[in-house]
């Protein structure tokens, strides 16, 4: 990924796809061969317009969708990639905003444009109880289909989909936009649609993230060159959606990566990202489908399908509730799934562990399952980094993140805990370090982008654990901590993490004897000695939340 030093103009006969000028200059070049691809082998240039910001790659390409079913990557995508909390956002902001409009039609109705696996019509269904539609023409639609038991079409709108006939009062489409080479025929067909009080809901990158200073993978990913057409920025998008008839457009960032875009003919539209209501809202309704699909999911049981989406729906949730520091409610939803983990990861696992668990304490049980997500980060490190697998194809992927948040919920415990839990904390996070590290500087380092943001709250976890065990941590051991990179973008504070090293006092814990453990460095790949405090939990709480406050 190389930004453009020469401006240089595209060609006399090139339109910016959002207001239609001509007035382009060459900004970005990228492949889709990773983002340290050098220059001279990428493919992929994205043209800046003068008039209205927006990014428009102007190659003629291949249309995005894919029929085949690939199976490694739809795990993936179940496992890390689909942010249910972020494809469900907006439904559940636009319930809550137009409530009372809603409420006076017998079964408010839902399309989806490029839903993907069904999450945001699932949840639609299940929780509002409206009547909802999918068009997914990817292969894994096909799956979602069958997995969760939801109305998706393969057909496009206006060719031949169930839809073409029908209105709908909410047509949804998250992160679809930036991949159509022509959208403003698309937006006439998504308008024609809509009902005469309807409103169009649209989440696409923002053109004005795409800069040097930010972090290189969220701006990659963001291009995801070969892929996105066009990039809006708030401006454009108001420019594209007035161009297609639609009377009332409102345009805000959600994050400064992402835009969300509403539209309507005729509904009086309200800022969905300036109430807090909303928010809460959200994140509520985002829980109770967690939740729900979590205790009460009946899809298919073929190929293992729903004991693998129940602990990718279950890790998300326990993030979710560990985020907002309901630790015995995130606790409850983990230690229900520990058959089910043990046995996704080996057999002989849950046999050896059900021996054990009528005995053991809770934090023992946890400490369990920690290890269980160090042994599944494990697999995944030698299918990545040794297999040179972009993602992995087999194993479970949200284990090296869920393990972060048992660390905190270990954490969260009673601070006098033994030995031998902390110990195991300490460990993972040290792997956990070491890997995202790794992954960092990785030529796919854009499938991790979550899991790398984790670097500074995991490095603060690391140092709480040490302190328990009265060891000291000597932060010139990570060779990250000093870089530009790591103080700027890092979302625990910089300055946090020195003060908290600088006040540290040795405070060992007590064994379950009631002995003090000894001052001692601990073994690891990347420590010498280590070890500060963080004092209480809720500050560990606020790091978390500060990274996963910002969707991906």
């Amino acid at each position: 990924m190389h930004f453009s030093t020469d401006n240089s103009p595209a060609a006399d006969d090139s339109r910016c796809r959002a207001c239609d000028s001509s007035n382009l200059y060459l900004f970005v070049q990228a492949s889709s061969l990773g983002m340290h691809t050098p220059l001279d082998q990428c493919e992929t240039r994205y043209y800046k317009c003068h008039d209205c910001g927006s990014l428009n790659d102007l190659s003629a390409g291949q249309f995005f969708y894919g029929n085949e079913i690939d199976l490694p990557y739809t795990n993936f995508y179940l496992d890390v990639a689909a942010g249910v909390d972020e494809m469900v956002d907006p439904i559940a902001r636009f319930a809550k905003a137009y409530a009372s409009s809603l409420s006076q039609i017998a079964k408010p109705s839902l399309l989806e444009l490029g839903c993907g696996f069904g999450f945001g019509i699932d949840f639609a269904t299940r929780i509002l109880q409206w009547h909802s539609l999918g068009i997914e023409p990817g292969g894994y639609g096909v799956i979602g289909r069958k997995t969760l038991g939801v109305a998706i079409d393969s057909q496009l709108l206006g060719q031949g989909s169930q839809a073409d006939a029908t209105h709908y009062d909410c047509i949804y489409a998250s992160e679809v936009l930036e991949h159509i080479e022509n959208p403003l025929p698309f937006l006439h067909e998504v308008r024609s649609h809509l009902t005469s009080q309807g409103g169009v809901v649209m989440t696409t990158p923002c053109a004005d993230f795409i800069k040097q200073i930010n972090p290189p993978q969220e701006v990659y990913a963001a291009l995801f060159p070969g892929e996105h057409k066009i990039l809006l920025t708030r401006q454009g998008a108001e420019i594209l959606f007035n161009k297609a008839g639609f009377q009332s457009t409102i345009v805000e960032n959600r994050r400064p990566s992402n835009l969300v875009i509403q539209s309507s003919m005729a509904l009086q539209l309200k800022p969905l990202y300036a109430c807090t209501d909303y928010a809460q809202a959200s994140r509520e309704a985002s829980d109770q489908y967690l939740s729900a699909f979590v205790s009460s999911y009946n899809g298919s049981k073929s190929q293992g399908e729903p004991e693998r989406i129940q602990l990718a729906m279950a890790f998300r949730l326990v993030k979710s509730l560990t985020n907002s520091a309901q630790l015995d409610e995130a606790i409850s939803v983990l230690l229900g799934i520990e058959d089910s983990l043990f046995t996704a990861l080996d057999p002989d696992l849950k046999g050896l562990y059900q021996q054990r668990q009528s005995q053991a304490t809770v934090s023992q049980r946890l400490s369990a399952v920690l290890q269980g997500c160090w042994q599944g980060m494990l697999k995944e490190q030698l299918l990545t980094l040794y297999a040179e697998q972009s993602y992995p194809q087999r194993g479970l992927s949200f284990l090296k993140t869920l393990g972060f948040f048992v660390c905190t919920l270990i954490h969260g415990q009673d601070p006098h805990l033994v030995k031998p839990e902390l110990q195991v904390v300490e460990g993972f996070l040290e792997t956990m370090i070491q890997y995202a590290w790794t992954l960092r500087n990785s030529r796919y380092s854009y499938y991790h982008i979550e899991f790398v943001s984790l670097l500074g709250p995991a490095l603060t976890s690391l140092i709480l654990a040490r302190n328990k065990l009265g060891c000291r941590t000597n932060l010139d051991c990570y060779p990250f901590f000093n870089q530009e990179w790591f103080k700027r973008d890092n979302p625990v504070s910089y300055a946090d993490i020195v003060r908290l090293t600088n006040e540290w006092l040795p405070q060992p814990l007590a064994t379950s004897g009631g002995e003090r453990l000894p001052l001692s460095a601990p073994a690891g790949p990347m420590a010498a000695s280590s070890a500060p405090p963080l004092g209480k939990l809720s500050s560990l709480l606020k790091m978390t939340k500060q990274v996963f406050a910002k969707p991906r």
